[in-house]
């Protein structure tokens, strides 16, 4: 299982590595990925402060503030 950094220190990321953080029983990275990005396009809010913060679908990876962000409205990932 990956290890989440400390609270105070957020790292950026590549999408599937943080949506297997948040659906870590997924059948792939692929698919977590998508389910990540379908949880983030349904919450017009959410998708809103990740574009004004320099997101675009074509990216490969979360900034550290595009993944604090994600964080504020979806909760960090449990920990195991």
């Amino acid at each position: 299982m990956q290890q989440l950094p400390p609270k105070s220190v957020i790292n950026g990321c590549g999408k599937a590595q943080l949506a297997l953080l948040f659906f870590p029983e997924s059948v792939s990275p692929d698919v977590a990925r998508r389910r990540l990005m379908r949880w983030i396009k349904s919450d017009r809010q959410l998708y809103d402060r990740l574009t004004a913060a320099s997101y675009r679908d074509c990216q490969h990876d979360f900034t550290p503030m595009q993944v604090k962000i994600i964080y504020e409205f979806l909760g960090e990932p449990v920990r195991n």
